[in-house]
C-alpha cells in the first residue's frame, strides 16, 4: 500500500497513479503532454513541492523519493532537488561535494531546509 505522500509525489512528477487518465500507459506511463506543469505554475508552487519531498524525508522514505524522481526523469529537470535527496539518503551533505558547483549550491540549500525541518519534528 502506498502512503499518501507517495501518491502525491507520483502525481506531481509524472508517474502513473491508478485511475488517473492524465497518464499514457502506452507511452510507459508518462504524462500526457497537456498535463505537464507550466513553468509559471511550477515556480508558484515550488515551495509546496519542496514540502512534499520534505515529508518524504521525515517519513524515512527519502531513497524512494529520489528513486521516483529518477524513474520519472524528473531528476534531470530538478537536479538540485534530486541531489539534495541523494545526500539525505546518504545521511550527509558531504555527498554534494561530488556534484557540479552550479547544482551543489541550490542542492545544499534544499538539503538544509529538508533535513532541518524533518529533524525538528
Amino acid at each position: 500500500m502506498e502512503c499518501q505522500w507517495d501518491q502525491s509525489m507520483r502525481a506531481v512528477v509524472g508517474s502513473p497513479v491508478e485511475g488517473n487518465d492524465c497518464f499514457d500507459a502506452e507511452a510507459g506511463g508518462r504524462p500526457r503532454p497537456h498535463t505537464r506543469l507550466p513553468v509559471l505554475v511550477l515556480e508558484e508552487t515550488w515551495g509546496d513541492l519542496l514540502l512534499l519531498f520534505q515529508e518524504a524525508v521525515r517519513a524515512g522514505q527519502v531513497a524512494a523519493a529520489r528513486d521516483l524522481l529518477d524513474a520519472t526523469e524528473a531528476g534531470e529537470r530538478w537536479r538540485p532537488l534530486r541531489e539534495a535527496l541523494a545526500a539525505a539518503a546518504e545521511g550527509s551533505v558531504d555527498y554534494l561535494r561530488l556534484v557540479a558547483p552550479e547544482v551543489r549550491t541550490p542542492a545544499q540549500a534544499i538539503f538544509a531546509r529538508q533535513t532541518d525541518a524533518a529533524s525538528s519534528r
